[in-house]
């Protein structure tokens, strides 16, 4: 490869590696303790959008937390509403910019054999079904972690409920999600691998423009 293309390559490889159109809760810039209001505030401000937190507040949950001692979402128990499960994690997305995939660390705090850590996953204003993803807890494991796979979804989702089949509690970690219109993040910080992608796109830019234009000059005469 001819070392213009080549930097061009490599350009456009930066550009497209560093999309902002996932963005990460990892919940650190949260102080011990905070409720669903101060979360729902900080994922909103990061998403772009309005998202809303339904029964978990944040903090560290063990002190033998194999990820590290980070601060996680955790359950608690929630009253009242019929439309939000107890012992769960509820979180709703505008239904005009909903998710497309997710991931994350998971934990249950507790040790009930089966499909213990569970997600919903709902669309039409969290009302319509999506699926139901599990993961198995360890037989007398104790608080079990794990690291979900990306899941993709179909259809657009405005709403995620995590829970241990409402029995124990559960907690979430650098949840990490996609938009499905591309719009997540566009009011947040622009991350640095955002900034360097941007960076590659103008230079890429002035590459092509610089190669088109030697490629002119020293053009054979006819």
């Amino acid at each position: 490869m001819k070392p213009l293309r080549m930097m061009t390559s490599l350009a456009l490889v930066l550009f497209l590696t560093g999309s902002a159109w996932g963005v990460m809760f990892n919940y650190d810039d949260l102080a011990s303790w905070s409720g669903p209001n101060a979360i729902s505030s900080y994922m909103s401000n990061i998403y772009g959008s309005q998202v809303s937190v339904h029964g978990a507040m944040v903090g560290p949950i063990s002190s033998v937390d194999p990820f590290g001692t980070d601060s996680y979402l955790f359950s608690t128990i929630q009253v009242g509403d019929p439309l939000f499960f107890p012992f769960s994690i509820d979180i709703g997305f505008a239904a005009s910019n909903p998710i497309e995939s997710v991931q994350f660390q998971g934990a249950v705090l507790g040790d009930n054999p089966g499909h213990d850590f569970r997600m919903w996953a709902y669309t039409d204003g969290g009302t319509s079904l999506v699926g139901v993803y599990t993961w198995d807890t360890p037989i007398d494991n104790g608080i079990w972690w794990f690291d979900s796979d990306l899941i993709t979804f179909d259809v657009p989702v405005d709403r995620l409920v995590f829970s241990d089949n409402w029995i124990y509690d559960v907690a979430l970690d650098n949840l990490a999600v996609a938009s499905w219109g591309g719009n997540a993040g566009l009011n947040a910080p622009v991350p640095a691998s955002t900034q360097l992608g941007l960076v590659g796109l103008v230079i890429a830019g002035l590459l092509v423009f610089v190669r088109r234009k030697l490629a002119q000059v020293f053009a054979p005469a006819h």
